[in-house]
């Protein structure tokens, strides 16, 4: 989509925009000092989900499938039916 955008494009773009540049560094700084523990809600709340209906789960568990470094987003959360 982008390969036939020119470099005067590109620039108009930047001197367009230069004024948020401030702000979406600080959005991004945001995300990424919040993802860890917005991820680590999700995936609590998705194992109290499971934990809430004994009647169709047997068992739950929260279990890392990787190394972290590869990826934040490392975990599973397992449930056995009953």
């Amino acid at each position: 989509k982008m390969e036939n955008i020119t470099d005067e494009e590109i620039e108009d773009y930047a001197l367009r925009y230069e004024e948020l540049k401030k702000e979406l560094s600080v959005t991004w700084s945001l995300m990424a000092f919040s993802a860890g523990a917005v991820e680590s809600l999700i995936v609590v709340d998705r194992w109290l989900f499971l934990k809430e209906h004994p009647d169709l789960v047997g068992d739950c568990w929260v279990e890392a499938v990787f190394d972290y470094q590869q990826s934040p987003r490392n975990l599973v959360v397992v449930g056995i039916k009953r």
